[in-house]
């Protein structure tokens, strides 16, 4: 009977001290309540359309409740395979919410399309959704799933790209498009290219071709704002788009553009992981078992504080005069990435006006 109540407090003790050790572990940062990244939402509501079909589809997120009479314009160009926004949807939700509007092309039917054709295909489905929320006549008709009587417009003569992975390389090459004058769409003044990977290669048995078009890039205009962006686990692929993407981009002066990494850091839990994956922020709609395969698609101080905050700065700067320490010039406020519920700051942003791998 002794030994019976000797292992029962034995036991006992080993469960209360694995919950106080638990209870000592940080937690990351929640969303912070206002500011570049942050919750304070003008809009209760996203309003979501779809137009077009195959890979001229795209869909339109604006905000509503209440409903604006124009807004920023953001084009969200999606990594390889995001054949939807779901792997996005809170990234875009919070864009939405915010007070812009978003245009998400497909610009790829399926797997198996040849990625030489997806930056026309972003084009076509980009020009049809910017004529649309003009209320110029667009090429396409609705899917049906949605469709608004009226929408949005425009804030000016402008929208900002923000591309991840492949749509990265689409979003450089739009801009160099626009640049040139072979794209009829409005000004680029800002680009955000998250862990570009162009798409030459060896896949599945079958070689690739680049769909770089490094030449165009050299025609962005001094004034163009370019963030790129990666996380500190960046793969051969990412690093070998950046070292060719880049010497295009050196003409932009220093002050109007930035290489930021953003650093994993695994002081409490759930650790936050800073590769490939991490600008996504699935919605609920994504596959949970997909979620947990790729393991890094949750929400978390890496969006509020990295990827969502930088976007916001730029959408400051270019729209409203402000909020552009946030993005650029290795500020505190740029490289701030909250503080572990112990209060030991996460690791900060790593800025360089040159590639930082």
């Amino acid at each position: 009977m002794g030994r019976e109540i000797t292992l029962i407090f034995f036991f006992g003790m080993l469960v209360l001290i694995g919950s106080l050790l638990a209870s000592q572990v940080a937690a990351p940062p929640p969303q912070p309540p206002g500011g570049p990244g942050g919750a304070d939402y003008p809009h209760a509501r996203v309003r979501q359309s779809s137009f077009g079909n195959g890979s001229e589809l795209y869909w339109l997120f604006e905000p509503a409740d209440p409903m604006p009479a124009d807004a920023p314009v953001i084009l969200f160009l999606h990594g390889w395979g995001a054949l939807d926004p779901e792997p996005y949807r809170r990234w875009i939700d919070h864009l939405a919410r915010r007070g812009n509007v978003v245009i998400y092309p497909k610009y790829q039917e399926g797997l198996n399309t040849e990625p030489q054709t997806m930056t026309e295909a972003a084009l076509a489905a980009a020009v049809d959704a910017w004529r649309r929320l003009q209320g110029e006549p667009p090429s396409t008709p609705s899917t049906g799933a949605g469709a608004p009587p009226g929408h949005v417009r425009p804030r000016g003569e402008r929208m900002i790209i923000v591309g991840h992975s492949l749509g990265a390389v689409i979003g450089a090459n739009l801009a160099g498009r626009v640049a040139m004058g072979e794209a009829p769409l409005p000004a680029i003044p800002a680009l955000m290219l998250i862990e570009p990977g162009d798409s030459q290669g060896r896949y599945a048995g079958r070689d690739y071709p680049s769909i770089l078009e490094t030449s165009r890039y050299q025609a962005l205009p001094s004034d163009t704002l370019l963030l790129m962006v990666v996380g500190d686990r960046p793969d051969r692929l990412v690093t070998g788009t950046i070292e060719r993407m880049w010497p295009a981009l050196e003409h932009l002066p220093v002050d109007n553009r930035d290489f930021i990494v953003v650093q994993s850091d695994d002081h409490g839990r759930p650790a936050l992981v800073a590769d490939h994956f991490s600008p996504c922020a699935a919605g609920p709609g994504f596959p949970a078992l997909l979620d947990a395969a790729l393991g890094s698609l949750e929400t978390d101080a890496l969006d509020y504080y990295g990827y969502w905050k930088l976007l916001d700065g730029l959408i400051g700067a270019v729209y409203y005069g402000r909020d552009r320490e946030y993005a650029l010039g290795n500020t505190e406020k740029q490289r701030f990435m909250g503080k572990w519920s112990d209060g030991t700051p996460v690791r900060p942003l790593l800025v360089s006006d040159r590639p930082l791998i």
